[in-house]
């Protein structure tokens, strides 16, 4: 392999880039998307709506279903 070689040369650019770039996409899946997955989860294990969300919910259900026709205003 060309990552182990001792004669630096013989290694490509393109190769050094492609391993790079599979080092940083391997921090990111095993370090980021596993706190995003546990925030997520503590997020919804104590996820609770506020005090006016059914009286909003019930208020908007009530608009979305009015008529909406041109010319309302006059």
């Amino acid at each position: 392999m060309f990552a182990r070689s001792a004669y630096s040369p013989a290694m490509p650019l393109a190769r050094t880039t492609m391993i790079t770039e599979n080092h940083l996409t391997n921090i990111l899946a095993e370090q980021l998307i596993s706190d995003f997955d546990l925030k997520l989860a503590q997020y919804n294990a104590v996820r609770n709506f506020p005090f006016w969300w059914q009286a909003f919910k019930k208020d908007w259900n009530k608009v979305m279903s009015a008529n909406i026709a041109p010319n309302m205003d006059e």
